[in-house]
């Protein structure tokens, strides 16, 4: 039996990227679109921390997020939690049993 990490009881969307051509700059434009709503997730906070980049302080926040199994989910996609933002960094399929998956994520903040 798989301990659950807290009800799913969050209504999320998953999206995946869509790339468009470079601008002028050579910069690649990205444009996220839905790749699933209203899925049923449970979040649980992992941890914060703070690390310097470029001379700035750069906040980092990290979730583990627990879901019914999807073989589409994976490291391209991003979650949107109202609005915040949680980029998934890789999927553990939960005893490989292709029912539950946990998503370790970090928020963009």
């Amino acid at each position: 039996m798989v301990q659950r990490i807290g009800g799913r009881r969050h209504l999320v969307n998953v999206e995946k990227i869509t790339r468009t051509t470079a601008n002028d700059y050579g910069v690649r434009a990205e444009n996220w679109t839905d790749y699933m709503t209203g899925v049923w997730m449970s979040i649980e906070p992992q941890g914060g921390r703070e690390y310097q980049r470029a001379r700035q302080t750069t906040p980092e926040l990290t979730h583990l997020i627990g879901m019914m199994y999807d073989n589409g989910i994976t490291s391209d996609k991003r979650l949107n939690f109202g609005g915040r933002i949680l980029d998934i960094e890789f999927v553990e399929n939960v005893d490989e049993a292709n029912r539950d998956l946990f998503l370790h994520c970090v928020e963009q903040v």
